[in-house]
């Protein structure tokens, strides 16, 4: 079974990017623009990890980090 991974970003390129090499690594992956379609996303998909654009550019980044970690935290 391969590992789920959850990506968040605003930047669409940088998305593809990272997923497309976790792909090519065997890892099942799940790609959100925004912090609420991550949150969403995670609550249905229970990946086992995040990994998200969790500076000044994405606006809810912090917000965000702080939601995932009481999600994912494990």
């Amino acid at each position: 079974m391969s590992d789920a991974i959850l990506l968040i970003d605003d930047d669409a390129a940088a998305l593809r990017a990272m997923g497309n090499a976790l792909e090519q690594l065997g890892a099942e992956v799940a790609r959100e623009l925004d912090g609420a379609s991550g949150l969403a996303a995670c609550d249905r998909l229970e990946p086992d990890v995040a990994v998200l654009d969790a500076g000044v550019i994405m606006p809810d980044g912090r917000d965000l980090l702080d939601a995932l970690r009481q999600r994912i935290g494990r």
